[in-house]
């Protein structure tokens, strides 16, 4: 829980260095080190918001740039630490990206129990326990590729889904029992494509 770097500032203008802290900050985040190594990350982001708060309140120049240094010197653990996230937990972080850009993010709490899941991965790795890690990944990896397809589904057969289930309560199935029929039967041949194929989109 401890750095053992001691970044230099590039100026005494608190001011500067806060604004650039805070533009480090915002890149980590867009580069994922937040969920990559999530205690570091928000150590970081902590004494950012004190240097930042430091500085709108008063505080004498020096404390606000320790704050800094110190953001710094957090910041600069959390980048190496997910730098060994990405190499321990490769397989996970690609399911996990793959579930993303499917739109598994709008699963609701299901997308979420698996993200929690995701970061006890990387708090393992955060505390140098690359065993349990590496032996929870699997189940981890699982967990998103099973959300990647309920997304691809979702989109691709959400609305048939529905209308075929619109039409068996209004009772088309009596009405047209043989259209009935083959759309479901299509609707069941494409879900399970979906699941053995999620990739082959032009199919």
């Amino acid at each position: 829980s401890t750095v053992d770097v001691k970044p230099e500032l590039t100026s005494s203008n608190p001011l500067e260095e806060v604004n650039q802290l805070g533009t480090d900050i915002t890149t980590a985040r867009k580069d994922q080190i937040n969920v990559l190594s999530p205690g570091w990350f928000t150590k970081a982001e902590n004494s950012y918001f004190d240097a930042k708060n430091g500085l709108e309140t008063g505080m004498e120049t020096a404390k606000v740039l320790q704050l800094v240094t110190t953001a710094k010197a957090q910041l600069h653990k959390a980048n190496e630490t997910a730098k060994l996230s990405q190499s321990t937990l490769a397989e996970a972080i690609e399911s996990r990206r793959m579930a993303r850009r499917a739109g598994a993010t709008e699963l609701g709490k299901d997308y979420i129990q698996a993200e929690n899941k995701f970061l006890d991965l990387t708090r393992s790795v955060e505390k140098n326990d690359l065993r349990q890690a590496k032996k929870n990944q699997p189940k981890v990896s699982e967990l998103f590729h099973a959300l990647e397809v309920r997304a691809i589904k979702e989109k691709t057969i959400g609305e048939a889904r529905s209308l075929i289930e619109k039409a068996h309560d209004d009772g088309t199935r009596k009405i047209a029992p043989h259209t009935y029929t083959q759309a479901r039967k299509k609707l069941e041949q494409t879900d399970a494509f979906i699941s053995a194929n999620p990739h082959d989109t032009e199919v």
